[in-house]
Parts: structure tokens; sequence; C-alpha cells
């Protein structure tokens, strides 16, 4: 039986929503962005979240690959226009999109492919917006599981180390048996690979949460 995963967009959203929820974390949107990207949006929680201090001509697209998220944020009253998509494969066009946000879902994609892409939609100049998994929260879920003796917990998370330390040393990423792809970034990573995909970073802050703004770099 698979896990619906809608309840917890929903809990996202209302984490988004809040003021004063330490776990909240969201993007400020560049004066004079047309076209606002989310990939990995679940069912639009943080889009719907900034609505309010965006302007009426703003164009919000929502991408997910989970089709029961697209769906259900589809039946949410709201502007965000919701397209099925994964980050390594991005359904529009080159130099279309102002600002990209992935709030905690590029560590689930293959990172260069992914960077890519992103480059690749991204106009000169335009913005991108990465909310982050750093390797302090992994090793204290490892601790955790280890503490409560959770072998399945302890396997994944074994696997993640393995996969971001090839992802490092080798750039290649292995996915899990069921499919899916799970890495933590660094700052020497993360300051690397952008360069590599032609991105200016802007703001780095690796302290409660780990969050980078970065500038698509004019293309010579």
């Amino acid at each position: 039986m698979v896990k619906s995963s809608i309840p917890h967009h929903l809990m996202e959203l209302d984490i988004a929503r809040s003021e004063v929820d330490p776990r909240r974390v969201m993007p400020e949107v560049p004066p004079g962005a047309e076209v606002i990207l989310d990939i990995g949006c679940g069912v639009g929680q943080t889009l719907m979240a900034l609505i309010p201090a965006l302007g009426p001509g703003a164009l919000l697209v929502g991408m997910d690959g989970d089709a029961a998220a697209v769906r259900y944020g589809r039946e949410i009253p709201s502007r965000i226009r919701f397209i099925a998509g994964l980050g390594e494969h991005i359904p529009l066009n080159d130099a279309s999109v102002d600002f990209v946000i992935l709030r905690l879902s590029l560590p689930y994609m293959r990172l260069h492919e992914a960077l890519s892409e992103i480059r690749r939609v991204l106009k000169p100049g335009g913005r991108a917006w990465f909310a982050l998994h750093s390797p302090r929260m992994y090793l204290r879920k490892l601790g955790r599981a280890l503490r409560s003796f959770q072998p399945r917990q302890i396997l994944r998370l074994i696997y993640v180390l393995f996969n971001t330390g090839l992802l490092n040393l080798l750039g290649v990423q292995f996915g899990m048996p069921d499919g899916r792809i799970e890495t933590f970034q660094t700052v020497r990573m993360m300051t690397r690979v952008l360069s590599q995909h032609g991105f200016e970073i802007l703001t780095m802050n690796n302290n409660r949460h780990f969050v980078i703004e970065a500038r698509a770099a004019e293309r010579h």
C-alpha cells in the first residue's frame, strides 16, 4: 500500500502560511518576476503562501512528479497552473522563466541534470532559490535511528550517505530499488556545481536552514 503524500503537503501549507513556525523557510520573489516556477511544488503550498504578496500579472507554475499531488492542487482554488513533470526534464521553453523555486526538492533529483534544466529555462539574469538538506540533518536522523534500532531507516540513511559521497567524488548518483533518489548537499558541493552550470551565487545561508539564491549568468 502506497502512503499518500497529500497530508504531508497540507501540513507544509500550514507551515508556509504561518509567520511563527520555526520550520518555515520561504523565498523572496525578485521584483518584476513575471513567470515563477516551483519545482517539486506538491499541492502548491509554497506558491499559495506567496500569492498575497505578488502582483496580479505574475504567472505561477507549479510542477511535481507526484500525479496525485498535482491533481489535488488543481482542485484548490488558486492562480497556480499545475503541470506534471520532473526537475530533470522540465516541459517549458528555453529562457522562459524569471524565478525558480526548489523548496526541499533538489535532494530528490539527479543534481547535474536538474541544474542543467533549471539553467536552460531561466532567462538571462533569472534567479533560482534552493532550500536544501544539510549533512547535520542526516547525521541527527542516523543517530536517532541507531538509538531506537530502526533497521530500514538505518539502511536508507546509509544509502543517502553513500550516494552523496559518490556524487561528491564522481558526480554520479544511484537510485534506490523503488526508483527514488536522495542525497544531501554541502556548501562546497553547491558552490562548485552551481558554478559549473552557469550560476552565480548571490546569497548562501547554512544556519537554521540551508538556503541558496543564485543568478543565471549571461551566456557567451
